[in-house]
């Protein structure tokens, strides 16, 4: 990635994934969720049904892409983040987390960034608003 192109205003980044079983039960794993409510997964006995992704896995594909425009990505601070969940990802389902720069103070070297994700079908799953610090 350009660096100069994802600190100006209007820069769009974007993350794609294929969302597994695997994925799910590995961030469950990392994020200490060792019980999984109803509302998380879909009965597994029942065949061919996917699993609801932990909303917490979006807000994470939404932060890693928001991240992309801080000149060093890996160390970004998160200084807020306001996100709204619309409906729920599911096992199988391709998202594309898109963070745009919406603004930038040069004085506290913070960046606003606008983000939503999208499953295959192009129906919107969560948006928020993140400021991220490169300081």
């Amino acid at each position: 990635m350009n660096e100069s192109i994802s600190q100006q205003t209007g820069a769009v980044t974007t993350l794609t994934k294929q969302i597994s079983d695997a994925d799910v039960a590995l961030f469950l794993l990392v994020t200490g969720q060792t019980t999984v409510t109803p509302d998380q997964v879909m009965p597994l006995a029942a065949p061919n049904t996917r699993q609801i992704a932990p909303m917490a896995m979006l807000a994470a594909m939404l932060s890693g892409a928001a991240a992309q425009h801080g000149l060093r990505p890996g160390s970004v601070r998160l200084l807020s983040e306001a996100i709204r969940f619309v409906e729920p990802a599911y096992t199988d389902d391709t998202l594309t987390a898109t963070a745009e720069l919406i603004g930038r103070d040069t004085d506290s070297q913070s960046l606003r960034i606008f983000t939503h994700c999208e499953n295959q079908d192009g129906r919107r799953l969560a948006e928020g608003e993140f400021v991220l610090s490169d300081q």
